[in-house]
């Protein structure tokens, strides 16, 4: 036993479990190609996190999918969503998403435009 008496270090390990439903197979669509490109102009090609640029993180920026993650698209309460989106609570660039132009059958019509729903991270 350790001698409690003195400074010492205590360990926990946090195991979260999620359950992601199966999804259409990844695909790169146009709109995420095209709006990939402006988000980098839009921030300067630096991460959302640490701000850096690919050159000084050593890798490339990768555009990912936020607030909606892209495997989990078919599974959002989309009148509650877009809700959330015109108030704010998600950000400016996605209020300002232009609803008028959203395909219910297309969810990807929002979730593959990183100008309303991405973020640059580094690795």
């Amino acid at each position: 036993m350790t001698d409690v008496s003195q400074i010492h270090e205590e360990k926990e390990t946090l195991v979260v479990d999620i359950s992601i439903p199966g999804h259409e197979v990844r695909t790169t669509t146009r709109l995420f190609t095209k709006s990939k490109k402006i988000l980098v102009q839009r921030v300067g090609g630096r991460c959302y996190v640490c701000g850096r640029t690919a050159e000084a993180s050593g890798h490339p920026l990768e555009a990912h999918h936020h607030p909606i993650e892209r495997s989990l698209a078919n599974m959002i309460d989309r009148d509650l969503f877009r809700k959330d989106c015109e108030t704010g609570i998600w950000g400016e660039h996605a209020q300002g998403f232009d609803w008028s132009k959203f395909d219910p059958a297309d969810p990807y019509t929002f979730v593959d435009d990183m100008m309303v729903n991405g973020e640059l991270l580094c690795k």
